[in-house]
C-alpha cells in the first residue's frame, strides 16, 4: 500500500498567495502535531509555544478555540488518511520588502500527512552534526520558517545509520538533535539544554516534564558541552511525532537504554492518557 502524499488546508477558503510574507521571508513559525483519534497530542504544548511565537515575531494570531475548532472540523472533514498536522502560521500578505505591516493579517496552512505510528522504542545509533546553530537570542525559541541549519544537518544523515546527530551551537554548547530535542540521564536526574540564544522550545520535553512531575521527578534545564554529554549515564532524543529515542551509541561511544526505554514507553501511553488535557 502506497503511503498517501501530504495535503495542505488553507482557512477560510483563501488561495495560495505567492507575495505571503512566510514564502518571501521565512516570517512566520510552525508546529508539528502529532493526531490520534483525530485529536491534538499535547495540545496545550503546542499552542503556548505558537503564543510565544507570536509574541516575539510581534503579531498577533487568532484566538485558541477558533484555531483548534478550525483544525479538529479539518481533521474530520478529510477523507485522507493521516496521523500528522502541520500548523504553519505566516504574518500575511502587505509590507514594504522586509518591513511588515503594523496591522498584520496573519494566513494559516495545514499539512496533513500520515507517519508510522510510534512503536516500541529500540536503542539507536547517534553523531555529531558539522552543522552548528547560530546565535540569536531574540529567535531562540521559536520554530520559525527559517529552519536551514535543521535542513542541512538532516542532508548528512542520508545514507547514515544514525538515528539523529547531536547539533552544538557556535560556542561548542549542546543544543538538540537535527529534529528533535536532546536530554541525557544522571542517575535519577533529565538533563536537556536550556534555550536562550539558539534552538526550539521542546513541546514534547513539557509533555514529559508532566509526566515525570507525576513520578516526582523533573526535567533539569542547563548549559553544557559535548564532553558532558558524552559522560551521561544514557542519552535519547524527543519529538512530538517519534516520541522518546533511546540512544544506545554516540559518536561511537556504547550507552546503555534500559531508562530511555522504559521513559519511551510510558510517554507513548502517556500521550493517549491526556488527549483531551
Amino acid at each position: 500500500m502506497k503511503k498517501p502524499k501530504p495535503f495542505c488546508v488553507v482557512s477560510d477558503g483563501a488561495s495560495f498567495d505567492l507575495n505571503d510574507r512566510g514564502l518571501q521571508y521565512g516570517d512566520g513559525f510552525f508546529t508539528t502535531m502529532l493526531v490520534l483519534d483525530n485529536k491534538i497530542a499535547n495540545w496545550s504544548a503546542h499552542w503556548s509555544r505558537l503564543v510565544d511565537s507570536a509574541e516575539q515575531l510581534g503579531f498577533t494570531i487568532a484566538p485558541e478555540s477558533k484555531v483548534k475548532n478550525w483544525l479538529l472540523s479539518s481533521f474530520n472533514e478529510s477523507e485522507q488518511q493521516f496521523n500528522v498536522a502541520k500548523l504553519i502560521i505566516t504574518r500575511g500578505v502587505g509590507g514594504r520588502g522586509y518591513q511588515p505591516l503594523l496591522d498584520a493579517s496573519p494566513s494559516y496552512y495545514l499539512y496533513l500527512n500520515n507517519a508510522p505510528k510510534a512503536k516500541s522504542a529500540q536503542g539507536g545509533y547517534a553523531g555529531l552534526s558539522n552543522v552548528k546553530w547560530g546565535i540569536q537570542p531574540l529567535l531562540a525559541g521559536v520554530k520559525h520558517l527559517n529552519r536551514l541549519e535543521n535542513v542541512l544537518a538532516q542532508r548528512q544523515l542520508i545514507g547514515s545509520n544514525n538515528l539523529e546527530n547531536v547539533m552544538l551551537d557556535i560556542d561548542g554548547k549542546v543544543i538538540s538533535g537535527t529534529s528533535a530535542s536532546i536530554c541525557y540521564i544522571d542517575g535519577n536526574d533529565i538533563i536537556s539544554p536550556k534555550i536562550v540564544t539558539a534552538g526550539i522550545e521542546s513541546s514534547s520535553l513539557k509533555l514529559l516534564a508532566k509526566m515525570l512531575e507525576k513520578q516526582g521527578k523533573k526535567i533539569r534545564f542547563k548549559s553544557f558541552d559535548l564532553a558532558e554529554l558524552k559522560k551521561a549515564e544514557e542519552v535519547f532524543f524527543c519529538n512530538a511525532v517519534k516520541g522518546i529515542m533511546p540512544i544506545n551509541n554516540l559518536a561511537d561511544c556504547s550507552l546503555s537504554c534500559e531508562k530511555s526505554l522504559q521513559l519511551a514507553e510510558q510517554f507513548l501511553r502517556y500521550q493517549y492518557e491526556t488527549l483531551d488535557d
